[in-house]
């Protein structure tokens, strides 16, 4: 976020640095130790930077964002002190819960093993030969089918399935979002807000099919492939942030464009 902002080498020696934009102020926290210690400190909270992130990248309303901006209460089990937010909207909470059991817990080693199935038949489908082939940037190959193998694996195959074009519009998305996290309007950065729009339109469309082709969740075990929702992780994350206050399919949208493109 230095780099982006271009303040990088004038908050060297600082622990932050306070930068004015056009209608707020934002502050740049330097160095991996001085960033973990805010991500440690259980009487900070983080929601207020998820929100920001969020509304500018991945366009969250006003409205669904607020909910991240007023949730004081941090991500452990206990709310910070004097924090009053109902346990329903203790967002960072509830999500830092799901994913952590779903990608580190117990979901860790189905979640291994998809990945290592997906791999391996992907592998095996492609058209290599014995020549070699030459590619003017490898990290094409890798982005095109290793970065579709990630994909499928937290999020399923439905997702590919339904919007082909999605592994080569998050990378194009990848190419532009530090232009939106600078704020700046559509007139300036119109590709960007195209490719993120279709974005949310695949993500969207993805959350309808699965929601009305899976499976109940009480039905489906944490080791169960889902072809629709990747894992049962997946499917409790989008019930849970539909029952936060103020998040509606179109938030939800933004925030599950937000964990894929992270």
């Amino acid at each position: 976020m230095a780099d982006l902002l271009g303040v990088g080498r004038f908050g060297l020696g600082r622990a932050a640095t306070r930068v004015a934009l056009l209608n707020d102020d934002l502050y740049v926290v330097h160095g991996a130790k001085n960033v973990g210690e805010i991500f440690r400190n259980p009487s900070v909270s983080v929601a207020p930077a998820y929100g920001i992130a969020l509304k500018h990248c991945f366009g969250m309303s006003r409205k669904a964002a607020q909910t991240y901006f007023a949730d004081t209460s941090g991500s452990r089990p206990r709310p910070i002190w004097r924090s009053n937010v109902q346990p329903r909207n203790r967002v960072m909470y509830r999500t830092h819960e799901n994913l952590l059991q779903g990608l580190l817990g117990s979901g860790l080693a189905p979640a291994t093993d998809r990945f290592e199935h997906y791999w391996t038949d992907h592998l095996f489908s492609l058209d290599i030969s014995s020549h070699w082939v030459e590619y003017p940037d490898l990290l094409e190959f890798f982005e095109a089918n290793l970065g579709k193998m990630v994909i499928q694996t937290i999020f399923g195959p439905a997702i590919l399935s339904q919007s082909p074009g999605f592994v080569r519009d998050i990378w194009a998305f990848d190419q532009v979002v530090m232009s939106l996290a600078k704020r700046l309007p559509w007139i300036c950065i119109p590709q960007a807000y195209i490719v993120r729009r279709r974005l949310f339109q695949y993500v969207k469309r993805w959350h309808i099919f699965a929601k009305a082709s899976s499976p109940r969740a009480e039905d489906v075990r944490e080791d169960d492939v889902n072809p629709f929702w990747g894992s049962k992780t997946i499917r409790e994350r989008y019930e849970m942030l539909l029952d936060v206050e103020s998040q509606d399919q179109d938030s939800v949208a933004s925030t599950d464009l937000g964990f894929i493109w992270a």
